[in-house]
Parts: structure tokens; sequence; C-alpha cells
């Protein structure tokens, strides 16, 4: 008797969670006209996404764990196929962030395309403007925990990116990356 309880109250609860994701979608969709939530996407509890008028979102057949950030503003364009990205990541844009699909993105990881501008003066920093360029991480990356994207950066397909890095150039080759600042560690040979 207490394991068909203890079904049915699981059913219940995923229902219950899978409702309420539901929700979620309608409610973004309904704020943000520039926001495409597409396919099977999944977004977990207490993520705070936003899409500016200027800016676009898409998402498609995506899972975005809990607590997740991910901004569009400035007129910047986010686009993620196909991909898993954890707890407690940040994903920031005012020009454009693209990843591709089959992309696992671990917990605390933050991807932005922007810096402030500093120039040592007296103007406040946040008066100071941004700098930014775009992202693209390709086909089949891994990105281990607590890494650090920044602007500018494009990661090749099947590239693993090691926990903790700070990705702040490009890699062309399909490698291991990982240190800080990041290096090639191991080159993938192709198959």
């Amino acid at each position: 008797m207490l394991t068909i309880l203890k079904r049915t109250y699981r059913k219940i609860t995923e229902l219950n969670d899978a409702i309420r994701v539901k929700l979620r979608i309608l409610g973004l969709r309904a704020k943000y006209p520039n926001i495409q939530i597409l396919g099977k996407t999944k977004i977990g509890k207490n993520c705070y996404i936003v899409c500016d008028d200027q800016s676009s979102l898409i998402l498609k057949d995506v899972t975005i764990s809990n607590n997740t950030v991910i901004v569009a503003s400035r007129g910047g364009k986010i686009s993620i196929s196909s991909s898993y990205i954890g707890f407690n990541c940040i994903i920031t844009a005012i020009n454009n962030i693209k990843i591709e699909k089959h992309c696992e993105i671990a917990e605390f990881t933050v991807i932005r395309d922007q810096n402030h501008n500093y120039n040592f003066s007296d103007t406040p920093i946040a008066k100071q403007g941004y700098s930014s360029e775009t992202i693209h991480i390709k086909e089949n990356v891994w990105i281990g925990a607590k890494s650090t994207i920044l602007k500018g950066v494009s990661i090749e397909k099947n590239s693993v990116v090691a926990a903790h890095a700070l990705v702040n150039k490009s890699f062309t080759n399909t490698a291991l990356i990982g240190g800080l600042p990041a290096r090639e560690l191991k080159s993938f040979s192709k198959q």
C-alpha cells in the first residue's frame, strides 16, 4: 500500500512540475514578444530570463536548470539549440551568443559577450559604456563547472572546457581547454 502511495505522489509531483514549466514558458512569451521558446524546452525554478524590445532570444529544445540567469538586452541576440544548461549559470548578451546543439554547460558557468569599458577617469564606470563581441559555441561542446567564457570567443565543435577555466580567446581546434587563462591542454584527433 505504501508503495502505491509513493508512486501516486511521484506522478502527481511530476505532473505539477510539468504544469509549472508550461506556465513559466507562457509567462515569458506574454512578457517578451521577441522571445521564442520552441520544442521541448524546460525551464527550472527561480530562473531569471529577460529579452528586451530591441533584443531576441531563441531557446529550442533546451533544458535550463534552476536559478539560471539568461539576459538579452541592448539589442543582444541569444540562440541556444538542443543543449543543457546547469544550475546557477549566467548567460548575458548585448551583442550575440550562439550555442549550437548537444552542448552540456555545467553549473555556475558564466557566458557574457561584453565587458565594461574603463579608462581610469572620474567618470563612473557605469557611464563609460561597454565593449562586446560575438560568442560562438559550436556543436557538442562540454563546458565544465564554474567556467567563464568571455567576449569574442569561438569554441570548436566536440571540444571540452575544463572546470574553472577562463576562456578569453578562441580555439579553432577540437581540444581539451583549461586553465586561467585557458589554453589548449590536449588536441583531439579528427575521426
